[in-house]
């Protein structure tokens, strides 16, 4: 009778800590050796790590591959990087496979991918990698903190900041003089709008993959505040990839905001605007505002390519 309290106890402990939070990030490696938690507490997750370990190589056995799992109310992305598995629970669907993507790379910044798979082949499938990834808890949780609040991360772009006017003059002639020096073209910088039914907007140059983003300003101005507001964003851009991209224009009207998106192969522009804006004015305003930012694009975005910005 004590073994089998004892047993549900501890399912009843891993439901809660499974609810603990909104969202959470899991790493082991490919034998089910626990690496990372969200919630730190990876060596009692132990049984959900086993879980995935001997559902992703059962998978593998039949030359298939597990990519998600889905229950009510939540969704578990699975990404196999021989010789890791990365998963990401969450509660929202969005965009998961590019978050675990920049959690890789996370690790990737630590440790090369040969380094990885030789440390298994020269020290057995039992290695504890946690004392060689020291500090990967501070990056991923950074990360996290960026997929809940921040557009930019989440749309996998570049932030592009407006300047002062003085600013900007000094780093374009010192960016084009090094420029030049390196046979290369082009510079860029900032951008102002304004509409008085207007409270946020976002676009980005889909092939630059950079974005420039409104400063907060009232009604939304706290974190709390733009997550809400960004979280519209997110199930759009969420919902367009599921379908493929076919929905090129959407607008919605909340009782706290409304929300305008606008999506096609060279642009992304979203905008939020009063619960009490009309579709036609919501239109009319983000087609001026697109005629603005691409006029001013070559100065507000880098048009190098985004590979030699990462260096």
């Amino acid at each position: 009778m004590s073994n089998v309290m004892s047993d549900e106890d501890s399912e009843e402990d891993q439901r809660e800590l499974l609810a603990a939070l909104p969202y959470q990030i899991w790493i082991l490696s490919e034998y089910g050796k626990p690496i990372f938690s969200s919630c730190g507490r990876e060596d009692e997750m132990s049984s959900f790590f086993a879980l995935i370990q001997v559902l992703v190589k059962r998978y593998e056995t039949w030359e298939n591959g597990l990519k998600s799992i889905q229950t009510s109310g939540l969704h578990i992305e699975i990404s196999f990087r021989v010789p890791l598995i990365l998963c990401i629970v969450s509660r929202h669907p969005f965009n998961l496979g590019l978050q675990l993507d920049i959690v890789f790379n996370q690790i990737l910044s630590m440790l090369s991918r040969k380094s990885l798979k030789d440390v298994y082949e020269k020290k057995g499938d039992h290695f504890d990698l946690r004392r060689w990834l020291d500090g990967v808890d501070k990056r991923i949780n950074a990360c996290v903190k960026g997929f809940n609040e921040d557009p930019v991360v989440f749309s996998s772009g570049f932030r592009i900041l407006p300047l002062n006017c003085s600013d900007r003059e000094f780093i374009v002639n010192l960016m084009a003089t090094s420029i030049n020096e390196a046979n290369l073209n082009n510079v860029a910088f900032a951008i102002l709008m304004a509409c008085n039914e207007l409270w946020h907007f976002m676009y980005k140059n889909v092939q630059l993959s950079q974005i420039c983003c409104s400063s907060p300003e009232k009604p939304y101005i706290t974190v709390e505040e733009l997550e809400y507001i960004f979280r519209g964003y997110f199930k759009f851009s969420d919902m367009a990839r599921r379908v493929n991209n076919r929905v090129k224009m959407f607008f919605y009207q909340l009782e706290t905001f409304s929300l305008f998106s606008w999506v096609t192969e060279s642009f992304e522009l979203h905008c939020i605007f009063s619960p009490f804006v009309t579709k036609k004015t919501a239109w009319m305003t983000a087609e001026n505002m697109l005629k603005i930012l691409r006029k001013y694009e070559k100065k507000v975005f880098f048009t190098l390519q985004p590979g030699l910005l990462n260096g």
